[in-house]
């Protein structure tokens, strides 16, 4: 039986980027290939695996538009992760009903495999609880998931239970009628108490990073919109409720570094010297998700989510650096109704 071959041209998108990078960008459009590493594309091509314009060239090689690249699709035959049963994870679940999970995500924990993941996901949790939910969906290695949550941010995530589901949630949140909401723990205290960030997102090919820019020469743009309302202000801190309404990769995270308040603890985007210098350390990135709401089928539901341990515990430790006089009362009304069982 004949080899078969993965062939395909660079566009102008591609332009001057190394060949490792451009790959992985033209890769992750395929289903087959969309948990594929770029150290796995790098390693790859340093053995010879990966032909550019019928030579064999180095994973630093800078392509051009129109550029031709082929391997084998045995080349990365065993690059897709496959979902265990395996459940080592406990994850509360907020509400159930026929047509989906409302599930609380703590920290620490990510939604779905990729190749360079091999910890338990939540995924990998669904498909241990709900065995029904794997074949729902586009992917099999994302069943029932319509969004997702960084793998450092907690939180409230939909999941659906059924194909019906699974394409009215997903088309709720295309049509961007899903509200969610956010608190966030940032460095410094921002200007105004509250406002919008219009600023679109575009990905940078060399790491996992994405930047917020009205131009941008690293990959495509995309819109992302972001509303903000101050909480709490403290020393050297403000605590905000975060409103997306859109949803890109690391959205919440990068508009706000790039007002120059990104998240406390945020290690990607905070910078090495916030890390270590301010007086607020935390682990992760305090960034929760504590609200959904939408309607679904006919019926409107609404979900709040109480704020993790940890996160709480960094406000409590720097409660008696709060402001003299601001009004906080938004903020202890929430916290309130949070806490509610």
């Amino acid at each position: 039986m004949a080899e078969e071959y993965f062939t395909a041209h660079f566009s102008r998108k591609h332009q001057d980027l190394r060949l490792d990078a451009a790959l992985h960008s033209l890769l992750s459009k395929d289903p087959s290939y969309e948990n594929i590493s770029r150290n796995s594309l790098s390693e790859a091509i340093r053995t010879k695996q990966v032909l550019l314009n019928g030579h064999m060239p180095k994973a630093s090689t800078k392509v051009s538009a129109g550029d031709h690249v082929s391997f084998s699709h045995h080349t990365f035959k065993s690059v897709t992760p496959s979902l265990s049963t395996d459940d080592n994870l406990s994850i509360p679940i907020i509400f159930e009903n026929r047509h989906f999970i409302i599930i609380d995500k703590p920290a620490g924990i990510a939604v779905h495999p990729a190749s360079s993941l091999t910890i338990p996901t939540v995924a990998h949790w669904i498909a241990a609880h709900f065995p029904k939910i794997l074949s729902v969906g586009e992917n099999p290695l994302r069943p029932g998931i319509v969004h997702r949550l960084d793998k450092d941010t907690s939180g409230l995530m939909v999941i659906a239970k059924t194909i019906e589901s699974y394409d009215a949630l997903k088309k709720l949140f295309h049509e961007r009628s899903i509200i969610k909401r956010y608190l966030a723990l940032v460095y410094g205290n921002l200007i105004s108490s509250e406002g919008s960030i219009d600023l679109p997102l575009a990905r940078s090919f060399k790491t996992l990073k994405r930047t917020a820019s009205e131009r941008s020469s690293i990959g495509i743009r995309r819109s992302a919109l972001t509303f903000y309302r101050l909480l709490r202000r403290y020393e050297d801190a403000d605590l905000l409720e975060l409103s997306p309404k859109t949803g890109r990769t690391h959205q919440l995270r990068v508009h706000l570094a790039h007002i120059d308040h990104p998240i406390i603890g945020d290690a990607l985007y905070a910078g090495s010297k916030l890390l270590k210098q301010h007086a607020i350390t935390s682990s992760r990135h305090l960034l929760h998700a504590f609200s959904l709401e939408f309607e679904l089928l006919g019926k409107k539901y609404s979900f709040i989510s109480p704020l993790p341990a940890d996160f709480r515990s960094v406000l409590e430790s720097i409660d008696e650096t709060k402001i003299t006089g601001y009004d906080g009362e938004a903020l202890e009304s929430l916290l309130q109704d949070m806490s509610k069982e």
